[in-house]
């Protein structure tokens, strides 16, 4: 592998995260449609490519991309095929694994952080819910569109040679100003326009929006690592309007006329627990042993997993300060929006919906990504120590021994994930069985067919300790009409 170019290395990458995130989700393909699908499939009924845009009190939020992509759906195919909703939630997840792995590598060219960052995210256990029922398409959506806001935001840095910017800058000459005026060129400008109708689009899908001018901070400080020592240069980056914007956002959307769903409107905010969840997901592969250790509490274990990952952190970026901004970019994302669920959000429906820490995943790949990198040698001389990047071979430099480390580790996360992620699609291959026969036996005109599967299965037994891995995937009741068509 070492004779390959770099853009042969991006792609096999691209392609191995890509075919192991499809793989993982394929079995969806056969489920039928489920839970909140349904309800979106009933709000969307009511719907027209005019309304759609507009807030609709059927739905507690505003999110007009959830409904948009069903009026296509339906207006192409007269109906909602099962197969093709749950496809592109697979495809989508697929994508935005290759997306972070993309993004891993051009913000630091090292194949092993790009390796574990796209397929840790492609397997990350609690994603499964999200990917496994397109009424959480929501997730994977906005999750995609942040992944391609920082590729493009990126992409405009680089275009406006942006790397040399603080020396420039420090310059301070007449000429220099002049310069950089007239350094926004049209390629720049292009890609600042494609950053700036991406975010609009964020904003139309999912409040989490609000977060993406923070994003493109942390991405702008791995760009450009000497900002964390200049604050007043790093406060002039174009990333503070997209911040400005979200701030901007956060207050009207206070003022549409939406209420909130009843669910997420729930009281019973448990803020040490929420964070615990959080955590717990942060530190899932750690987190993961609690069901071996039934006599240990569940907490425990995720508070002393989240000690050693700091503890590794902290260690990682007192030895080698490159690692500072990778770090920074893996513990803000997901410290962002763990914080925006955890303050917003009831305990009762965060525990229950693990589809909430899709976004958040990004963060949890990179940060594990980027541990793992500071165990072996790296092919990227500036992240290395001295006299590791002499040696290209994918495991020398630091002998086998720290190579069979990162091997062993990211074997284990995948392996772990995988089988979770397995045995959670069986079970809802397993609750939605019945459907099928309703499908065959139940006519259209029957009113109300009475659904109560959580009784028929016995609850299996939680591999983490924190949290409902058992959701109700058919609610407590449905028209027959909405199975059957």
């Amino acid at each position: 592998m070492r004779h390959l170019p770099a853009k042969r290395y991006k792609f096999f990458i691209l392609l191995a995260v890509g075919v192991l995130a499809g793989w993982l989700y394929w079995p969806t393909l056969r489920l039928p449609l489920i839970y909140d699908t349904l309800l979106h499939i009933r709000i969307a009924g009511g719907l027209t490519f005019a309304t759609v845009w507009l807030p609709t009190e059927a739905f507690g939020f505003y999110r007009p991309m959830t409904f948009f992509p069903m009026l296509i759906i339906k207006g192409l195919f007269g109906g909602y095929p099962a197969w093709l909703l749950h496809g592109n939630n697979v495809v989508q997840h697929a994508v935005n694994a290759g997306l972070l792995a993309w993004l891993s590598w051009r913000l630091w060219p090292d194949w092993r952080r790009a390796v574990a960052a796209g397929t840790i995210f492609a397997t990350f256990p609690f994603a499964y819910q999200a990917v496994a029922v397109y009424g959480h398409n929501v997730h994977p959506a906005m999750a995609g569109l942040v992944l391609l806001g920082l590729h493009s935001y990126l992409t405009a840095l680089r275009t406006s040679g942006t790397q040399s910017y603080t020396e420039e800058a420090q310059r301070g000459t007449e000429e220099k100003s002049v310069q950089n005026a007239k350094s926004v060129d049209k390629p720049t400008f292009n890609w600042q326009l494609i950053t700036g109708l991406l975010f609009i689009l964020m904003v139309l899908t999912h409040e989490t929006a609000v977060l993406f001018g923070g994003f493109a901070a942390l991405v702008h400080i791995c760009a450009q690592p000497e900002l964390l020592t200049q604050p007043r240069q790093l406060l002039r980056q174009p990333w503070r309007w997209f911040l400005l914007a979200g701030v901007a956002y956060l207050v009207i959307y206070q003022f549409l006329p939406i209420s909130r769903a009843p669910q997420a409107a729930e009281v019973g905010l448990d803020l040490w627990l929420n964070g615990l969840y959080l955590l717990q997901a942060a530190v899932f592969p750690i987190a993961w042993f609690a069901h071996l250790l039934p006599n240990v509490s569940g907490q425990l274990i995720t508070v002393a997993g989240a000690g050693l990952v700091l503890a590794a952190a902290g260690w990682l970026a007192w030895r080698k300060p490159a690692w500072r901004a990778p770090l920074l970019l893996a513990g803000g994302w997901w410290g962002a929006t763990s914080l925006l669920l955890a303050i917003t959000l009831s305990t009762d429906y965060l525990l229950r919906g693990p589809r909430l820490l899709y976004l958040g995943s990004a963060g949890v790949a990179l940060l594990w990504a980027n541990l793992l990198a500071g165990v072996c040698p790296t092919l990227t001389p500036a992240l290395s120590p001295k006299g590791e990047a002499a040696n290209p071979l994918p495991l020398a430099g630091g002998g086998l021994g720290r190579g069979g480390i990162w091997i062993a580790t990211l074997t284990f996360i995948l392996g772990t994930s995988t089988q979770f992620v397995r045995t959670k699609l069986a079970e809802y291959a397993q609750l939605t069985q019945p459907v099928a026969i309703l499908q065959e036996t139940v006519s259209p005109e029957d009113e109300i067919v009475l659904i109560n599967l959580p009784q028929w299965l016995d609850v299996p037994p939680k591999t983490y300790a924190i949290g409902v891995e058992f959701v109700t995937m058919l609610g407590d009741y449905l028209f027959a009409e909405e199975l059957i068509n």
